[in-house]
């Protein structure tokens, strides 16, 4: 069972947005992905963790929404990029220890939801 803590829903049902569902999805793959990942609002949106941070996902400010899959919120000195299996080239790595995906709606994402669980998974096992 995953923990999650009440403000995502909270913060979910308050948001006026249409990209709110792409959102919803997005934390439904994120928090099915492992039985101990837990969740809470962190920098404004849904943000999820096993231990460390690692999942955050929210609006992107130039449309659409996006999921930053990172190792919290300041870099890491000495980490190696994880070696992610990403076939469909989602992944915009931004820095060794975190990289983007960005969706345009909730269409693309649920396109995408089975190689974005794929993605979740692996990041979980190797971070």
């Amino acid at each position: 069972m995953v923990a999650v803590n009440t403000d995502i829903p909270t913060w979910l049902a308050t948001k006026d947005d249409p990209r709110v569902g792409a959102i919803r999805r997005l934390c439904d793959i994120v928090e099915s992905a492992d039985a101990r990942v837990q969740g809470e609002i962190k920098w404004h949106a849904p943000s999820y963790f096993v231990g460390t941070r690692y999942a955050t996902t929210g609006l992107n400010p130039k449309g659409g929404v996006r999921m930053v899959l990172h190792r919290g919120a300041k870099k890491v000195p000495g980490l190696t990029r994880p070696d992610i299996d990403d076939p469909e080239g989602l992944l915009e790595w931004r820095a060794d220890d975190r990289a983007v995906l960005n969706f345009v709606d909730d269409a693309e994402v649920e396109l995408r939801s089975d190689a974005v669980g794929h993605l979740v998974r692996q990041w979980l096992d190797q971070t």
